[in-house]
């Protein structure tokens, strides 16, 4: 007698907010930029070490293939994976500020988790370059900066550092934590401390005066930082650092303070990997990134571009993640080809888009004890993200739309709002011949479209 559909299971692997740290899962894409990168770091032509900058919009994907780049590299690199995502959500405890970063408060945190997992996973004693000298730099970096609330007394950075949420790569002598598959290990030193005691005393992305990089106090901050890495890496190995949640940032002025007006990230001398704002992608003003090499990772082409209606080749990648996820629990099935299909299309290409209707199919599952997902299911999780992609959009959001569908080059509209559209994921580039983009397909109903394809 067959088991019954797993759907609870399935509702909690499929979470659109946070990517997946199981390795199996990883379904190869046909053009991946990570493997463009891992060339790179194969080849060793940089002195400095490689530098590469991966954009796209948020929910593409880019965190499973930083994650996945993480994994191959783990026994030929020293790699620490920082997410601000989670040092801001976790540990600051405040989202917003991650919109506001600095790049040397950016290199003040990769130099802290590089020196915390060294410490925790080879026994790290740093010679010269240790917390007192990092904190000293802070000090000095936020004065310069007139960083509100700095100077509040002394920085006991050892003690913070025991909160950080770091993945490292697990080899000598590794601490109690969480595995992770495929050579990383996740530190879960945020376990070994109260929440008092995690509670950082110092502000983040609070100045108020931008410095050049050449003020001594961000020189001094980078020599630092670049101490670190040069002696885990002349001890150990090379240093990848792998940089996530920078892509989080739709402000233009903040992404050209990162990666235009300062070269603080580029400069650091091992590996970096990052991702960054797609607007530095397509804005004319942030085309002169400094001392990064681009790759970009966009949405699945899942829509023709001859008929924007019919499905394009991306639809099979989503088959197969939706297949390599439920493999083990034997639910390859529970959701046929045609349906995983159809909620490729109207996902636009997007990953989390696609995880978040098979949740929604997943809960319907849970609901009605079916052992198999029915077109009503399909159309009721589609209706429901269908609804929420319709939410704030005004006419002339709506004109702005129909304007790229009509369009026969389909290149973005010469208006501000049109950047409102591709930051809340309702405008899509796709990849398939030159870059194009398109109203979400769940907006097809709102803009008069055909929304049913066979």
């Amino acid at each position: 007698m067959p088991m019954p559909t797993p759907w609870r299971e399935m509702f909690q692997r499929f979470d659109p907010e946070g990517a997946s740290d199981q390795f199996a899962w990883f379904v190869r894409r046909e053009k991946s930029p990570i493997d463009d990168i891992e060339r790179d770091l194969e080849d060793e032509l940089y002195p400095l070490g490689v530098h590469a900058l991966l954009t796209g919009t948020v929910g593409t994907g880019k965190t499973t293939e930083l994650l996945e780049l993480a994994r191959r590299r783990s026994e030929k690199n020293f790699v620490v994976f920082v997410d601000l995502v989670a040092h801001f959500n976790r540990v600051v405890e405040d989202d917003d500020a991650l919109l506001r970063v600095a790049p040397w408060e950016v290199c003040f945190l990769a130099g802290l988790q590089v020196l915390r997992a060294a410490e925790q996973v080879l026994d790290f004693v740093p010679e010269a370059a240790g917390y007192a000298a990092l904190a000293e730099a802070w000090n000095a970096a936020a004065t310069a900066t007139k960083t509100e609330g700095a100077n509040q007394g002394a920085i006991d950075l050892a003690k913070l550092a025991k909160g950080l949420v770091i993945t490292a790569s697990a080899v000598a002598n590794p601490v109690a934590g969480s595995a992770v598959a495929g050579g990383l290990k996740l530190l879960e030193s945020v376990s070994d401390a109260s929440k008092a005691e995690r509670r950082w005393n110092f502000p983040w992305a609070r100045s108020q005066v931008t410095r050049s990089d050449q003020t001594e106090e961000l020189k001094s901050m980078l020599y630092l930082v670049n101490q670190i890495v040069a002696e885990v890496a002349r001890r150990h190995r090379p240093v990848l650092l792998v940089i996530d949640g920078l892509d989080r940032i739709t402000s233009v002025a903040q992404a050209k303070q990162l990666f235009v007006e300062s070269t603080l990230l580029s400069r650091l001398s091992c590996n970096v990997v990052l991702a960054g704002p797609f607007a530095l992608r397509h804005r004319p003003e942030l085309t002169q990134v400094r001392g990064f090499r681009t790759h970009v990772l966009v949405n699945e082409p899942v829509l023709s571009k001859s008929n924007p209606l019919e499905h394009g080749p991306g639809t099979r990648f989503f088959v197969d993640l939706y297949r390599e996820r439920v493999r083990d629990v034997h639910a390859e099935h529970a959701i046929t080809e045609a349906q995983l299909r159809r909620l490729a299309y109207y996902s636009g290409g997007r990953a989390r888009e696609f995880v978040a209707l098979v949740r929604l199919v997943a809960r319907q599952g849970v609901t009605n004890k079916l052992d198999q997902a029915t077109d009503a299911m399909i159309d009721s999780a589609l209706d429901e993200r269908r609804r929420f992609r319709e939410r704030g959009l005004n006419e002339k959001h709506v004109a702005l739309l129909e304007q790229v569908a009509k369009s026969e080059q389909k290149l973005l509209p010469d208006d501000p709002e049109t950047w409102t559209l591709i930051d809340t994921e309702r405008l899509l580039p796709y990849p398939n011949d030159s870059e194009w983009f398109y109203p979400h397909p769940l907006l097809q109903k709102l803009l008069g479209l055909r929304q049913q394809l066979e």
